[in-house]
Order: structure tokens, then C-alpha cells, then sequence
């Protein structure tokens, strides 16, 4: 895996901690106050993280991944003195492993001087192998239950996140619409996948900084190496995504191990940074929908 974080909650666990503790919302979090625009971190154009400066109380900024492959924020272990008491330990997932975690009621924490809206617990896991891989200091990701209440276009070619009002915005202007479903944890997915195929959806997942992965049976059609692709199939090294086919991919395998874990997320397929880097992408994430539009800079980039 391509120094990607993942730290996920079982839908079980998430469910259970989504019911207990936390902090009331304040009154505007029903539709929260969007932040201004965001400069994109250096080399997330070319699939790397998206890490955003977050201020959490009255402290420093910190440097946070936006992960939509988390269903809950997690700060590092080392912050964990301002985050209060701890209300419980549990369980989370990170790609396709167990680690015990920390579990807080969710502190206030702002990105640009604006609130965000959060939900009512936040968990604490260890980052210093991730900022060492990923060669940048790490100090926690944002994970579904804030970017849920958020409509985020990520426009790689401008070098920019936008919090935008998906309520009176054009989205004629979008590109294609594509309808997201929820995991059950709060992670989302699109029917598609990246090998072209109809059998098995895909999570979309901003905290792999690679292209994606396939469950093995669709792996092995997109390579050729069992069996003639189905019909609709894109045969290795081309992929499709937004009805685009596009070169130069790289995809990853589930291994039995993998399957076998109990991760939720790995019995379906995943589209990483890398390729959704490709286009502009726009999250409705209150109504559900990811939308794909290729850039006017599509040759600077690729």
C-alpha cells in the first residue's frame, strides 16, 4: 500500500460509539458554516495525500489528511491530553487489521477559522510510522462523520478544496453524477469499478494515495491472467472511471488474509487519490452523490 492511512470502524463499533458520550452540536452544525477555500498540499495532483492545517481549541495548526475511507476523525495519540477524558476503549480497522484505539468525546476544531461540524466522538491512534512514510508530520485524518455535512470539491488541476452550497449551486457544471451508497460504517461507495465491470462497487477512498484495489475474482479479468475479461471488462493497463478510460494504472490485489479479516471494507473493491486525481471531484456528500468532470488541465497533469 502507497503510504496510505487507513483507520476504519466496523459498523458495529461505529454504531456504538455514535450512541454513547460526545458533546450536544451547536445549533448551526444542522447546516454548518462552509470554510473558505483550502490550498491542496504540495503533490496531491499527483495522487499524494490531502492534508489540510486544522486548529484544535485554542492550539496550533495541525496537519490532518482528508479521508473518506475513515468512517471517524482520528487525532494522534499525542494529543490526547486535550481531548478530555477518555470515555472508552474500542476496536478499529486499519487496512484489514485490528488496533485497540482511544475513543473522546469530539473536541471543537477548525479548519480556517471556521467551526467544523463534527459527530459526538472522535478516536486516537498512533501516526509516527505514517508521517515517517508518508515523509510529512501527520497528526490525525478527517473521516466521514465531519465530511459527511459537507458538499467538497477537490479541483487538483487549481490546487484546490472547496466547501461549496449544494443546495443553490449549478451542478450542471459538474460532470457526470454518480450516486453514492452507504457501507453501512458511514463510508461511502459507487457502483462502479475501476476494471470496468458491473459485479462489485467500489469505496471511494481519498486516504489511498494509490489508484485503487480489486477483489480477486475482478482482478483477475482486468489482467488477463485466468480468464478473457467479462463483457465490458477493461483488460491491464487501462481502467475506467466516470466513463473515462485512462492509462497508466496501477492496482492492488486483496489477498486472502484481507478477506478473511472481518474488515467491511475489504469485501469490495476501492478507488484511490491517484485516480480520482484525474478529474475535478465534487463530494454532495448530503445527498449522496460524487460528481466527475475532466479538467481543462488534464494534459498538464497527465
Amino acid at each position: 500500500m502507497k503510504n496510505a492511512i487507513r483507520l476504519l470502524v466496523p459498523g458495529a463499533i461505529c454504531a456504538g460509539l455514535l450512541a454513547g458520550g460526545g458533546v450536544a452540536r451547536a445549533a448551526d452544525e444542522v447546516h454548518p458554516r462552509l470554510p473558505r477555500d483550502v490550498e491542496m498540499s504540495q503533490g496531491a495532483e499527483r495522487g499524494r495525500h490531502i492534508i489540510v492545517m486544522v486548529r484544535v481549541g485554542h492550539g496550533d495548526d495541525l496537519p490532518f489528511i482528508l479521508d473518506t475511507g475513515a468512517s471517524l476523525t482520528v487525532f494522534d495519540e499525542s494529543l490526547e491530553p486535550q481531548l478530555g477524558k477518555r470515555i472508552r476503549t474500542a476496536t478499529i480497522w486499519r487496512w484489514g487489521e485490528q488496533k485497540e484505539s482511544g475513543v473522546y468525546a469530539a473536541p471543537h476544531f477548525y479548519l480556517g477559522g471556521t467551526r467544523l461540524a463534527t459527530g459526538p466522538n472522535v478516536s486516537t491512534s498512533d501516526f509516527k510510522k505514517n508521517s515517517a512514510d508518508i515523509g510529512h508530520p501527520i497528526m490525525g485524518l478527517i473521516g466521514m462523520d465531519v465530511l459527511e455535512h459537507y458538499c467538497i470539491q477537490l479541483d487538483f488541476a487549481a490546487g484546490k478544496v472547496r466547501f461549496l452550497d449544494g443546495d443553490h449551486a449549478n451542478k450542471a457544471k459538474w460532470g457526470r453524477a454518480l450516486p453514492l451508497t452507504n457501507l453501512g460504517d458511514g463510508c461511502l461507495a459507487v457502483r462502479e469499478n475501476l476494471a470496468g465491470t458491473k459485479d462489485v462497487g467500489s469505496l471511494i477512498d481519498t486516504g489511498d494515495n494509490g489508484d485503487g484495489w480489486l477483489v480477486p475474482d475482478i482482478y483477475q479479468q482486468w489482467t488477463n491472467q485466468m480468464r478473457l475479461p467479462a463483457e465490458g471488462a477493461v483488460s491491464a493497463p487501462q481502467a475506467v472511471l466516470g466513463g473515462e478510460k485512462y492509462k497508466r494504472v496501477e492496482l492492488r490485489v486483496l489477498d486472502a488474509k484481507m478477506l478473511a479479516s472481518g474488515d467491511l471494507h475489504m469485501s469490495v473493491n476501492g478507488i484511490g487519490l491517484h485516480a480520482l486525481s484525474r478529474y475535478v471531484v465534487t463530494f454532495d456528500f448530503p445527498n449522496r452523490t460524487m460528481y466527475l468532470r475532466k479538467p481543462s488541465a488534464w494534459s498538464v497533469i497527465f
